[in-house]
């Protein structure tokens, strides 16, 4: 093997002994890279340090309306007292009976400050009176845990499914 240092850089190259065209073709490489790290070190000098973040509160937080938050909303009792509520609430509309119509309602609404639900709004719906139904069992629920964001409580826009079934003998 052959040793050979790059004046002035500290670096050390070894190799094996090439034609001359690999040669050439690996000291560019070699200086091709050490190009790249020195622009790599010129311009992470040249770049700003962040010491100090700092959040603002702006008026407008309180209008804005989230989707994701660092706590969501809860259903008194967590989702296996909603999914009661819902099956307990849940009426299935005679006029879907009858045309034998099946499948999802998705409705979106929003939980306030307060916990309120409000803004109900079907993005998917089935018909038949189903959308109507979803919606009067989000009417009839009772205040949500509100939903935080930096620690206080915000407006929280939530989608939830509910699934219109027929059984065999219907």
């Amino acid at each position: 093997m052959k040793e050979r240092r790059i004046s002035g850089s500290g670096f050390l190259v070894v190799g094996i002994k090439m034609s001359k065209s690999k040669k050439q073709m690996r000291l560019t490489l070699v200086l091709f890279a050490m190009a790249l790290l020195a622009a790599g070190t010129a311009q992470a000098q040249e770049q700003p340090v962040i010491t100090e973040v700092v959040f603002e509160e702006d008026e407008d937080v309180e209008k804005e309306v989230y989707t994701i938050v660092e706590v969501m909303p809860e259903f008194p009792g967590g989702r296996d007292s909603l999914w009661a509520f819902m099956v307990k609430h849940l009426e299935y509309p005679p006029e879907a009976k009858e045309q034998k119509i099946e499948g999802k309602v998705y409705v979106r609404f929003i939980v306030d400050e307060k916990g309120e639900l409000s803004d109900f709004e079907v993005i998917r719906g089935i018909g038949g009176g189903c959308n109507e139904a979803a919606i009067k069992v989000l009417e009839a629920m009772p205040l949500w845990t509100p939903g935080k964001h930096r620690g206080k409580p915000v407006k929280i826009r939530m989608v939830l499914p509910f699934e219109f079934a027929l059984s065999p003998k219907e």
